[in-house]
């Protein structure tokens, strides 16, 4: 949840630093071509940057990609490729109707951390780390599974039941009855 939290603060910071730069230099040259259409945004006024450009303030760097919008640390997509610094960083990226985050190498490699959309908020990973964790008030929770287990004894009291038991039911000669997607706690 920190993470989160830190990559909206993050965020925040960027677009107000961009909008303080846009403010004291609305009348000099920037990446792009500057429009000196100052009715629509007050005197803050309009920039365009070209498919393939992007606007950079320190290391934080919004680009954009076709459908897409990206903010990142030490990287942006050039409209084909990710050019970066060789610096860890993170990316929020704007898809259509989704948010994404990740984290990259600095070299276009990236790792999915999570992804908020029309469906809802989805935690994970796209390379092959941990378990993804979500916290919630300092208390961790994984994905895990609940696996009920029986016995062909007839007896009715030859249930077992367990997180992530398979193995230990199939090895005790129970059939698994069900498998049931949990959070458990870390």
């Amino acid at each position: 949840m920190g993470d989160t939290k830190n990559i909206v603060v993050f965020l925040i910071i960027a677009v107000l630093l961009v909008g303080v730069y846009v403010f004291f230099n609305r009348n000099s040259s920037v990446t792009g071509e500057v429009i000196g259409n100052y009715g629509e945004l007050g005197q803050f006024g309009n920039i365009l940057v070209n498919q393939g450009g992007y606007i950079q303030v320190g290391r934080a760097v919004l680009s954009s990609g076709g459908d897409y919008a990206h903010l990142a640390t030490g990287e942006y997509f050039d409209g084909s490729r990710w050019r970066g610094s060789g610096q860890l960083g993170s990316l929020i990226q704007l898809e259509r109707q989704n948010i994404n985050f990740y984290t990259h190498n600095g070299y276009g490699s990236h790792e999915m951390l999570a992804s908020i959309g029309y469906s809802g908020l989805r935690l994970g990973y796209s390379g092959a780390r941990d378990t993804p964790r979500l916290w919630f008030n300092d208390v961790c929770f994984k994905p895990r599974r609940l696996v009920k287990c029986y016995s062909d004894s007839g007896n009715e009291d030859d249930h077992m039941t367990g997180i992530d038991n398979e193995a230990e039911c199939q090895g005790a000669g129970y059939r698994i009855e069900s498998v049931t997607p949990i959070l458990a706690q870390c």
